[in-house]
């Protein structure tokens, strides 16, 4: 009684605190994967910098309409105030092109004004002026050169005109995704960028969670009326599965500032694994040592498999480890402290289970066929692209986006610099290079390059102007000399400066050799870099294995002597034929593989201690728990992420697997 009540005082105190202090919900998917530290940080600010606005991109048969569209709906943006627009307004930049023609030069004309090579500037200049299709930026009378036209022209020359479609697209900054999402349902429009895929992700993730819960809560209903005869048990195994849910809340609250939403999506399982503790409870109707050992040893062995996720830096595994930790000790607590204090009284304990037919030779053979069937196609791929998948609007945006920004498919990195003085050296060696690239001083060069171009340009004026300018009248040459360019102070940078106040450039098909002599710089392949954690994960994990594995053998063999390798050989037929069917639907095999197989250890091993000691009750017992193990899981298979999808699918294979094997092995009969 005394323990009871203090385990209940306990819980309330740390429910009060984490209500009080109660940590954020975090939608970033990417901060799912990775967990933020001194090495990833700079993975995590990069990508919240370049993929915290919403790229809208509008579509249309006819350029008039497209523009009268986007126009229409910056308006309600700003009406309405759902954020702020972007990359729209262009009327700033063009009349800094038209301020100060002289400063916007080319890599290769600064590079020919240098070496004073000016009749190749005006062989360069005249194709320009004498192009049919081509239409002057800045007026002749101006920029005769057209270094303004020729400046556009390199560095933005995108395409947005595809299929026999225009397209436009602009940047929303904004705090209310929701609205955005309301507002472009009224235009044909493609909607992407990781707030988007945030936004959709942890709507879904809400609906899901209450859904999963919902069937699991009837399934458990279901249990209670098949095992028990009785709905009356329901209230107290609900009443501890709730318990779990609020230990592993309060545990996950008091070691992470920020919950993930998908740990939530996951820890709906619990009420499938923790049920287990309950079903052993209320069907042995006698309590003695040898039942409590079996508990105790399921609790631990599962704790023990989760304990696994804390290995891998992966931010969701590690919460997930924890709350389901927090959650199970919660249950197993409730169940052997509370429970005895409970007036529940079970009805007629159903003691068979439903019984398929099953030859054990058949099963053998099956089994060893689809492990060989599975390994020899066995593919290790530790890609960021295997672990989520956009639905088919997101993934159709995000393609346009491509075509429309990288119509190649070039891949795509980021070069960190310390300053622009460095930034302008980089670029110098990538348009040398003849690589294409984005960037700040790509819009409006540094002050200090600014007065370079400008004396650049005046001396070529004052000794090649009267001789190329012909077209113009001499009063209009007179003008061109003298006029004085003013330098652009007034440029936001800021959409390429980091949290740390560094630079960044993104390019396409960066070779790195080119800058292996340039000090104080990082660079940066998001995909490829994630990835590369991912792989590196896997890596520290393999090693591990043997020895966890060894662990269980010794963890078995001191509570089970002899019984220890006939109770472990289930579980890892379990985990054999889970990757094995993995490979045959062609997933992968990679860190979460790995880990799960571990899980499928935790959860099943209770399978064969049960069987192999405890008792005739046992056999229903281990049937429901199954039962509810696996339809938890099973749910987690229709999850709109893939990662959580991928687990469910593996641990929903690997439970049954792991259930039939340790019937064939523990129930000598050919059917179970």
């Amino acid at each position: 009684m005394k323990k009871a009540i203090t385990l209940i005082l306990i819980f309330f105190v740390g429910l009060v605190y984490v209500l009080i202090n109660k940590p954020s919900f975090e939608t970033d998917i990417l901060k799912s994967i990775i967990k933020e530290d001194e090495q990833t940080k700079v993975l995590i600010d990069l990508n919240k910098k370049v993929n915290s606005d919403i790229s809208v991109i509008f579509e249309s048969d006819d350029s008039v309409e497209l523009k009268q569209e986007q126009e229409k709906f910056c308006k309600e943006i700003y009406d309405k105030k759902a954020g702020d627009i972007i990359s729209t307004d262009e009327s700033n930049y063009l009349s800094r092109l038209n301020k100060s023609p002289k400063i916007f030069l080319t890599y290769k004309t600064r590079e020919l004004l240098k070496q004073g090579k000016y009749s190749d500037i005006q062989n360069n200049s005249l194709m320009l002026l004498y192009n049919p299709m081509g239409i002057p930026i800045v007026s002749i009378e101006k920029d005769p050169y057209l270094f303004v036209t020729d400046f556009i022209q390199t560095n933005f020359n995108n395409s947005f005109y595809m299929n026999d479609k225009f397209y436009s697209i602009i940047k929303v900054k904004t705090q209310d995704v929701g609205k955005i999402i309301s507002i472009a349902k009224n235009y044909n429009t493609y909607l992407s960028g990781t707030p988007v895929h945030s936004y959709k992700t942890a709507k879904l993730s809400s609906i899901q969670i209450n859904i999963f819960c919902i069937l699991a809560i009837l399934f458990v209903i279901f249990l209670c009326s098949y095992m028990f005869s009785s709905y009356k048990i329901f209230f107290a195994i609900m009443m501890s599965i709730l318990f779990g849910f609020g230990c592993g809340y309060i545990g996950t609250s008091l070691i992470f500032n920020q919950i993930h939403i998908l740990t939530m999506v996951f820890a709906t399982t619990l009420i499938g694994i923790g049920i287990d503790y309950s079903l052993h409870y209320y069907s042995h109707k006698t309590h003695d040592k040898i039942f409590y050992k079996n508990l105790t040893s399921s609790m631990l062995t599962t704790i023990i498999a989760f304990a696994l996720l804390l290995i891998p830096n992966i931010n969701l595994l590690n919460q997930i480890s924890v709350y389901t930790i927090f959650g199970l000790i919660g249950v197993y607590l409730f169940v052997t402290l509370v429970f005895p204090l409970f007036p529940f009284e079970t009805g007629n304990i159903k003691e068979d289970c439903p019984q398929i037919e099953i030859n054990k030779k058949a099963f053998y053979i099956i089994t060893l066929g689809l492990i060989i069937i599975g390994f020899s196609q066995l593919k290790f791929d530790d890609s960021i692209k295997n672990l989520y998948t956009p639905n088919k609007s997101l993934a159709k945006a995000e393609k346009i986006n491509q075509q429309l920004v990288n119509p190649e498919n070039k891949d795509v990195c980021f070069i960190i610099v310390p300053n622009q003085k460095k930034e302008e050296i980089i670029t110098d060696i990538l348009n040398k290079n003849n690589v294409n690239y984005i960037s700040g001083t790509k819009f409006v060069p540094t002050t200090e390059r600014q007065k370079e171009n400008i004396n650049f340009v005046d001396k070529l004026y004052k000794n090649n102007l009267d001789k190329y300018a012909t077209f113009l009248t001499k009063e209009q040459i007179l003008n061109i000399k003298q006029e004085k360019s003013s330098l652009i102070n007034d440029f936001d940078y800021s959409s390429f400066k980091l949290d740390n106040n560094k630079y960044f450039i993104l390019a396409y098909d960066l070779d790195k050799s080119i800058l292996q002599n340039i000090n104080g710089i990082q660079i940066v392949n998001i995909q490829k870099d994630v990835s590369k954690n991912l792989y590196k994960c896997r890596k520290n994990i393999e090693p591990v294995i043997p020895i966890l594995f060894l662990s269980f053998i010794l963890f078995l063999s001191i509570l089970y002597g002899k019984k220890s390798l006939k109770i472990i050989i289930p579980p890892i037929l379990g985990v054999l034929i889970s990757i094995a069917i993995t490979q045959i639907f062609k997933i992968p095999v990679n860190v979460f593989t790995i880990l799960t197989g571990f899980l499928i250890i935790g959860f099943t091993i209770d399978y064969s201690i049960f069987k192999s000691s405890g008792g005739k009750n046992s056999n229903i017992a281990v049937f429901s728990a199954c039962a509810s193990t696996v339809f938890s899981f099973f749910l987690l298979i229709f999850a709109g992420f893939k990662l959580i999808s991928t687990l469910g699918l593996m641990l929903s294979v690997g439970i049954i697997a792991s259930y039939i094997s340790s019937c064939v092995l523990f129930d000598d009969i050919d059917k179970i």
